[in-house]
């Protein structure tokens, strides 16, 4: 098994018809994934940062709530618009069942 960098994922996936909220749920899973299977916990916290890494996150923390009990988010972005588009249609989808926090000013 190869692990790709960041860029070289997204390399491979232009010569390819994948859309980059795909791509982002497929890392999330990934990560919750590769979680569940090494680990055993009940709580988790997913720290997020900006753009579509911070998009990842947040698929990574939804995934997390199949599995663990309680979920929390921190996002390390001041404002909301820091965050890639696609990925604040992710925090819509999972504010219900997280805990965000977000940094203090």
């Amino acid at each position: 098994m190869r692990i790709l960098t960041c860029r070289e994922a997204d390399e491979a996936a232009a010569g390819q018809e994948v859309s980059p909220e795909v791509l982002m749920r497929r890392a999330g899973y990934a990560v919750a994934q590769f979680c569940a299977s090494q680990f055993k916990f009940r709580s988790a916290c997913v720290v997020c940062g900006r753009g579509k890494n911070g998009g990842a996150g947040l698929m990574a923390a939804e995934a997390l709530c199949r599995v663990a009990e309680t979920v929390s988010v921190i996002m390390l972005a001041k404002v909301t618009s820091n965050f890639a588009s696609s990925s604040l249609a992710t925090v819509a989808l999972v504010r219900s069942t997280l805990v965000l926090k977000s940094p203090t000013p």
